[in-house]
């Protein structure tokens, strides 16, 4: 449309100067002007779209945190609380728009009166040049009625210059993300991971903090060896889960390095690193998907006869089945049709479904009903044959089989053996924590 509106308007620029080039250069006077304020509203207008953009994304974001959470609105009721601070937000965006119309609305006003002027000024030129009989009237009536289809598409060029506005500042939101450099990528040359790997990881004087100024690991070194059950333990705020971030490349180490199987793992492909490592962490995440396509992500290298055997292995077979279509089932948004139980399930079907080296579990267990756990305790302990395996939790029950327990305390490792070389130690951190959970049963 733009452009047939550019061809309209050059074809009348050629009639208006074939009629006559005096009455034309009148006409096209107004183009000095009509550039400057259409560069004098582009900034404004641009602005105004983009706080509109600015408030969608904010409603958005705000309903889709409180539809997810209308449960506990409900309990704690907050209704009413609620609708105030949407409401403000509503009139927030309200306001926004009315700006973004009222710099819409004027631009074209006054694109519109530029042409009306500029028509008056044409009447008043041409008739001076008809009563000095340099114009015949035809001519100039010719002359009007082109002038009029010359102002049309300009008016029409105005408006769509507005939309325009509107979408760039749409368009600039979604750029600026799509620009985004990645921080953690592959490296140009990365190094090949052997088809199987043994499994050994070791930190090597690692710091880190999401915050450079305070680390939340200082100097953190430890080898786990290939097949080793390792968990972790501390207090809250540790840095325990901090740990299995950098193993998986979530952030890189400020110092120190991390290897797997003596290669750093900066130096491997990140897809391959990724993959080698399967994550079951405390908040399963389930998409609007189909059982089956929950467990295997939908990645054609996982089979059905590899998604039903992981399934099995953590004994989520035996609910599946019971589903209406099984594997077949459609799961509403983030699983709401299954249990937390179930659902923590699923999602250790999906860690063992890619057939890891190094099977990861962070507070894993602690959604599900202690029959349930012991069942998973049980499959995962034949899971984890031949796998390294890190286990991340607050239970200490559920670690006291561990080869070795680390115990991190203010992002250091203070304390590391097995469940029963720790609780030896007088006044150690391990201790302490275990008789605290003991000391009421």
């Amino acid at each position: 449309l733009i452009l047939s509106d550019v061809v309209k308007l050059a074809g009348i620029i050629g009639i208006l100067l074939w009629l006559d080039w005096r009455l034309a250069l009148t006409t096209f006077a107004v183009l000095p002007p009509m550039i400057w304020l259409s560069v004098h509203f582009r900034q404004r207008i641009r602005n105004a779209y983009r706080e509109v953009r600015g408030m969608v994304a904010k409603l958005n974001a705000y309903l889709q945190e409180h539809v997810s959470g209308i449960r506990l609105i409900q309990q704690f009721v907050g209704e009413e609380a609620s609708i105030r601070e949407f409401d403000s937000l509503n009139r927030e965006h309200r306001d926004a728009d009315r700006s973004a119309v009222r710099y819409d609305s004027l631009f074209s006003a006054v694109v519109e009166m530029v042409g009306t002027l500029t028509l008056a000024l044409i009447l008043w030129v041409g008739g001076f040049r008809i009563l000095g009989a340099g114009l015949t009237f035809g001519t100039l009536v010719a002359f009007i009625q082109y002038a009029g289809r010359f102002f049309q598409p300009v008016q029409e060029l105005s408006q769509r210059y507005a939309v325009m506005q509107a979408a760039m500042a749409s368009s600039e939101r979604i750029f600026d993300l799509l620009d985004t450099e990645p921080e953690i990528v592959t490296p140009e040359r990365p190094i090949a991971l052997p088809i199987r790997l043994r499994g050994e990881i070791a930190f090597e004087n690692v710091t880190f903090g999401y915050d450079p100024a305070n680390p939340v690991l200082r100097n953190v070194s430890f080898t786990i060896r290939p097949g080793e059950r390792t968990a972790v333990v501390g207090w809250t705020g540790a840095g325990k889960s901090t740990l299995i971030k950098l193993l998986v490349r979530l952030y890189d180490t400020q110092e120190g390095r991390i290897t797997l199987d003596g290669i750093d793992i900066r130096e491997l492909d990140l897809a391959a690193l990724r993959r080698s490592v399967g994550v079951v962490l405390q908040d399963s995440f389930l998409f609007a998907d189909t059982v089956e396509g929950n467990i295997s992500l939908g990645d054609p290298g996982v089979t059905a006869e590899q998604v039903r055997a992981a399934a099995e292995a953590v004994h989520a077979d035996r609910f599946i089945r019971r589903l209406p279509s099984g594997y077949r089932e459609e799961l509403r948004e983030r699983g709401v049709n299954l249990s937390v139980g179930e659902k923590q399930l699923l999602a250790f079907a999906r860690a063992l479904a890619f057939d890891p080296a190094v099977l990861i579990l962070d507070e894993a267990t602690s959604s599900v009903d202690p029959a349930t756990e012991a069942r998973i305790e049980q499959a995962l302990h034949r899971a984890m044959q031949g796998r390294t395996s890190i286990v991340i939790a607050h239970r200490l029950a559920t670690v006291r089989s561990a080869d070795t327990i680390l115990v991190l305390h203010r992002g250091e490792v203070r304390e590391q053996g097995s469940h029963q070389d720790l609780v030896r130690i007088e006044d150690g951190i391990y201790r302490t924590l275990y008789s605290l959970q003991t000391a009421g049963g």
